[in-house]
């Protein structure tokens, strides 16, 4: 990594070292390059810098966007894009309305702001960078689109009324582009839709899995489409009754 010599900082000749902008702009240029290679390596070859990707937290829950009503939320965490690490602040809406949750850059002033030059002028200098939820008829950067870099164990955005169950399901992928589900479901009845992934996360070809009814100790299928959705089945393709706790144990290459 780059870094500043202070090695020629000599006390007993009283020789200083200016520490002038240009100096203070090549550290933060410095920290800036360390964590844009660090997360770049755990994100892999499928890193795109028009992406976000989440870092940690972010989990989003309730209404999916441009649902008619209902309440939706997202914690709190931290994202990468375009070379970035940013913190992201919890966000609730008591109803989507038919909105969509977008997101962008937002830069407010921290203290001390605004401080004092050295020719009595003033300026604010401390840029609190941070990447902000807003709900909208539009938008960029939808929520919806984000995605865990590489490893992070992210929860399956149920749909259709399916609930988690006991072990709340999650999903992953490594480096080699497997992904990995985890955990249980349980059943509305009569939908078999449970989940949307994310484009970089689809397989190549439909992929049927076989996992277990734990209610009924029976197998069931989970289909993994193409086009990203995620539905269950009967071993005879018929919708699963209600109030079934399915195990779901799956993965798939989105490569094969």
């Amino acid at each position: 990594m780059n870094t500043i010599i202070t090695s020629l900082i000599n006390d007993s000749l009283n020789r200083e070292q200016p520490w002038l902008g240009p100096s203070l702009q090549f550290k933060e240029d410095s920290d800036k390059e360390t964590f844009n290679n660090i997360v770049l390596a755990l994100i892999g070859p499928s890193y795109s810098s028009s992406q976000v990707y989440i870092l940690w937290g972010c989990v989003r829950t309730g209404a999916a966007d441009g649902a008619g009503s209902g309440a939706a939320a997202v914690s709190a965490g931290a994202v990468f894009f375009n070379g970035e690490v940013y913190t992201v602040a919890a966000f609730t809406t008591a109803n989507i309305n038919s909105q969509y949750l977008a997101s962008a850059i937002s830069i407010t002033n921290g203290s001390p702001d605004p401080v004092e030059f050295s020719d009595t002028t003033t300026g604010n200098v401390h840029n609190i960078r941070q990447w902000l939820i807003t709900q909208g008829a539009s938008g960029a950067n939808l929520v919806s689109g984000w995605i865990p870099y590489v490893g992070v164990k992210t929860a399956l955005p149920l749909i259709n009324g399916f609930i988690a169950g006991g072990n709340s399901p999650f999903y992953r992928k490594d480096a080699f582009g497997n992904v990995f589900f985890s955990g249980q479901v349980v059943t509305p009845g009569g939908q078999a839709g449970i989940a949307t992934l994310p484009a970089e996360w689809w397989p190549k070809q439909n992929v049927i899995k076989l996992i277990l009814n734990s209610t009924d100790n029976i197998a069931c299928r989970i289909q993994f489409l193409a086009n990203g959705n995620v539905s269950v089945a009967t071993i005879a393709d018929v919708a699963i009754a209600i109030n079934k706790t399915l195990e779901i144990q799956a993965s798939f290459n989105i490569n094969d």
